[in-house]
């Protein structure tokens, strides 16, 4: 099997799963605060921050990160996640890489928040139940990015996805010769004051 056919195996192995595991909202775990379980708190426009995506192939000798999956995954993530947010009857806005690259003060901005939430979210992971006591917020970062991006609420997502080899002759992402797992987290921030409103976590495996 030549190098472009194993590509477009592992991406398909990729975008089968994520398809699965976009359905976060539908039955994934849900954490909530009450106020946004209630529709109490119900922003109008949400803003959803590049997707980070980590594709990795197991293998007998290692690991080996998978650039162009992760770039694909994100995405696709990003046009599957705006369809369903219409469709639950959100204004939702799609920010893009290339804008962000293009504003030096926006990717400061970016980039502080991204690191805030990410030491956040480690908490998260531990006790996710804690999101209905209001007990995580992004705080001045979430509240800066959203007032410069004008958005009620910014979402969040983190994938990471792998697939375990039999050899190293063997082709990652083949049916019946891997281990595939992909595992998803979506935060909804609210822009006034940081806090973690909900989180939605799922993962599919192979």
């Amino acid at each position: 099997m030549n190098s472009s056919h194993r590509k477009h195996r592992a991406q398909y192995f990729v975008a089968a799963l994520v398809l699965g595991a976009i359905q976060v909202c539908a039955h994934a775990a849900q954490y909530m605060t009450p106020e946004f379980a209630r529709a109490e708190f119900r922003p109008v426009t949400l803003v959803l921050i590049p997707p980070r995506a980590e594709v990795i192939k197991q293998k007998i000798a290692g690991s080996e990160a998978m650039i162009e999956e992760g770039a694909s995954l994100e995405d696709a993530t990003s046009g599957l996640l705006a369809k369903r947010f219409r469709e639950l009857g959100y204004e939702f806005r799609v920010l893009k890489v290339e804008q962000v690259n293009a504003d030096p003060e926006l990717q400061l901005i970016v980039r502080n928040f991204n690191e805030r939430y990410d030491d956040d979210i480690v908490q998260v992971y531990r006790k996710p139940k804690d999101v209905r006591s209001r007990r995580f917020t992004i705080g001045d970062e979430a509240r800066i990015l959203a007032a410069r991006l004008d958005a009620d609420a910014l979402v969040v997502v983190r994938i990471e996805a792998s697939g375990a080899t039999g050899g190293q002759q063997t082709t990652a992402f083949l049916p019946g010769g891997s281990n595939g797992l992909v595992a998803l987290g979506i935060g909804v921030v609210a822009g006034d004051n940081g806090d973690l409103e909900g989180y939605f976590t799922d993962f599919q495996r192979d």
